[in-house]
């Protein structure tokens, strides 16, 4: 295999994207990230192309890569973003570019989640706030809410975990339902913020999910809406249990029924 190759920065419009791509599916996914993460860290990986002729290029691995340049990035700012850094290769054959562009997926080992939350968590230490650490390090919202998990909540909620008397999918519930960025509670009562997650504990998953959407929808006081969860809840309990008794009754009354009629 030729492995000849030379660093260039290349207009984007001079490289074609073809069929070689070893990667056909999810091309399209978390582009978005992928262009936050360049335009403030910097492309980390140059993509990889085969020179064909008249300064024109083909791809051979860093689809994704492209797609952030050429779809987001030249277009909030074309001057930065007009060309992509490459290694260039020289007279492969159809099998090489195929073969290398597998490769360049196949070892992207991904890493372990222990080390996604382990990093993450040391980042956002760092500036103490989810959307701080989301605009110095390119990291996305929902990947700094993923894997940051016990750091970022307030003191209570990380007392009330500890204490064994919430879990901690209730804590992230709690402080995402008072829409938490810091651990820094505001303006907001410890007691309601306690009481409230007191309250979630002992919701369903189903219960929980509505308590959410409804807030989401109509910014009622959360604990207004716990408290309406809960007696819908009570009342369809008790309609049940009405149902079935009168159905118990009903049933016995049709068997002793059956049972006079045999006798006679």
């Amino acid at each position: 295999m030729n492995t000849a190759r030379e660093y260039l920065q290349i207009p984007i419009e001079n490289i074609n994207t073809t069929h070689v791509q070893a990667r056909q599916g999810n091309i399209d996914k978390n582009v978005n990230e992928l262009a936050n993460s360049i335009e403030l860290q910097g492309l980390f990986s140059p993509v990889l192309v085969v020179s064909i002729d008249n300064n024109r290029y083909e791809l051979i691995a860093g689809q994704r890569r492209m797609k952030a340049y050429r779809d987001i990035l030249s277009k909030k700012d074309s001057n930065k973003f007009s060309k992509i850094p490459a290694f260039v290769y020289a007279n492969l054959q159809e099998w090489e570019k195929k073969a290398m562009s597998i490769n360049e997926n196949f070892n992207q080992e991904p890493m372990s989640e222990e080390d996604k939350i382990a990093a993450v968590t040391a980042c956002f230490n760092e500036f103490g706030k989810m959307t701080t650490t989301v605009s110095k390090t390119g990291i996305s919202y929902d990947k700094v809410r993923k894997y940051v998990k016990y750091e970022r909540l307030p003191k209570i909620l990380k007392e009330l975990k500890t204490n064994g008397k919430i879990s901690l999918s209730t804590a992230l519930e709690t402080a995402d339902l008072y829409k938490f960025d810091t651990t820094d509670i505001g303006s907001q009562s410890e007691e309601e913020i306690e009481n409230c997650a007191l309250e979630l504990e002992c919701l369903t998953p189903k219960q929980k999910k509505a308590v959410k959407e409804r807030h989401n929808e109509t910014q009622e006081e959360i604990s207004k809406i716990i408290d309406d969860t809960k007696n819908e809840q009570d009342s369809k309990q008790t309609i049940t249990t009405e149902v079935v008794s009168d159905t118990y009754v009903r049933v016995e009354q049709y068997k002793d029924s059956k049972d006079s009629h045999n006798v006679s």
